[in-house]
């Protein structure tokens, strides 16, 4: 599949798909890495959009301890990647799995998503 990787303000990204003017912003859970956008990516570029994926803090190339995956540093890097996305394409959607719903949620109350999916594990 079509990507290019990016540096978004310090955070790697992976931009997926072929040119259109709707994407994906793709928020991985805890365990996991921008590269398991991949399959999500494809599915949505069958319906016209582009996904763009990031490392979250302490995931993927970000290993590096001293910036904590914690919900204020989550919601720091989740508002850069929003900004960059919605100042580049003009229908925004949401996709975002475990951690990285919780850290959505309590980050884009207030931005304009055309669709927003949610996938998180079940709690016993």
């Amino acid at each position: 599949m079509r990507h290019e990787k990016l540096m978004i303000e310090g955070i790697p990204a992976i931009l997926w798909g072929n040119p259109f003017d709707k994407i994906y912003i793709h928020v991985h859970g805890k365990m996991s890495r921008k590269e398991y956008a991949e399959s999500f990516a494809e599915l949505a570029g069958k319906e016209g959009y582009q996904t763009l994926s990031f490392d979250l803090p302490e995931h993927g190339e970000r290993t590096d301890r001293s910036y904590r995956c914690d919900v204020w540093n989550g919601k720091k890097d989740l508002n850069i990647i929003a900004d960059y996305v919605f100042a580049k394409w003009s229908k925004v959607s949401l996709y975002a799995c475990s951690l990285g719903a919780y850290f959505a949620l309590q980050t884009y109350a207030d931005r304009p998503f055309q669709k927003c999916l949610f996938q998180s594990p079940m709690i016993q």
